[in-house]
């Protein structure tokens, strides 16, 4: 029997959030997360479209935003204890009829406690946006965000 290795993180952290349906958003606003997915682990808590951290490491996460046609919009994901998100945005313009899907994932070092939320940031564009409604006339999941713990602190 060889050496052994360091011992991996205490256990699987992993969490999605997400809203299905039309939602109408305000510019400057929180983006609003309804739904837990049954399967998260490691004690995130969703609260009011904020997702507290429940242990300290390094994450990865991705969101999407799927906006409706006729609309664009910037999404930034921001944190309540200042960890460095600032790759953490997505873009996007729905055309033609089509819809848009605004994605994004990177990894941050989050400290315990702190709490996320997708923004949408409304650079000077004051108007609401909406994103998609339904497909094939089953509500779609329009908004989502993804927090995968990497390693510990």
């Amino acid at each position: 029997m060889g050496p052994r290795g360091e011992a991996g993180p205490a256990g699987l952290a992993a969490a999605s959030f997400y809203t299905a349906g039309r939602q109408v958003l305000q510019p400057n606003s929180v983006l609003p997360l309804a739904q837990a997915n049954p399967c998260n682990a490691g004690g995130f808590l969703l609260e009011d479209g904020w997702v507290t951290v429940p242990a300290g490491g390094l994450y990865l996460i991705s969101h999407r935003v799927v906006l409706a046609p006729g609309f664009s919009g910037v999404f930034v994901l921001r944190s309540e204890k200042d960890a460095d998100t600032a790759g953490h945005a997505s873009f996007g313009r729905a055309e033609d009829g089509e819809a848009a899907p605004c994605a994004g994932t990177g990894i941050a070092r989050l400290a315990a406690g702190d709490r996320l939320c997708l923004f949408r940031a409304a650079q000077g564009d004051l108007t609401p946006v909406e994103t998609l409604d339904a497909v094939d006339r089953m509500a779609a999941v329009s908004i989502q965000l993804t927090l995968v713990r990497l390693a510990d602190e």
